[in-house]
């Protein structure tokens, strides 16, 4: 069953009627899904996410308060730094290179404030 993620874009300036917007929708046969509240002083709280490099489609990530998120796999680990309320994305269909470094077999996630984080994605 394949499942949909659809990204959409808006960018305007203050002071200025000129804006962009766009949207587009990754398929997968895979969804990757997961929710986690992590209380204050949090370190390597287990993120239940795991994808393979050749089959993301598109993923997001957002935390509420920010975090560092833990991206382990064959290829080592590889760190991202999510700010408050920012979301994270990255889609094939945008033409941008993957930002990932392997494989993601296992995924933690270090806090100093008590936060949540969702991920959303597809791969194959």
């Amino acid at each position: 069953m394949p499942f949909n993620m659809k990204f959409q874009v808006t960018a305007s300036m203050q002071g200025s009627s000129f804006s962009v917007s766009g949207a587009w929708v990754e398929v997968g046969n895979v969804k990757i899904a997961a929710d986690l509240t992590t209380p204050a002083d949090s370190t390597g709280v287990e993120l239940p996410i795991s994808f393979t490099l050749a089959g993301l489609q598109g993923i997001s990530f957002v935390s509420d308060k920010g975090c560092t998120l833990h991206l382990i796999g064959p290829a080592g680990t590889q760190d991202i730094a999510l700010l408050p309320g920012i979301t994270y994305d990255w889609s094939k269909s945008t033409g941008e290179p993957n930002p990932f470094a392997g494989d993601v077999a296992s995924a933690t996630v270090d806090s100093a404030i008590g936060q949540w984080l969702r991920v959303l994605g597809v791969s194959n």
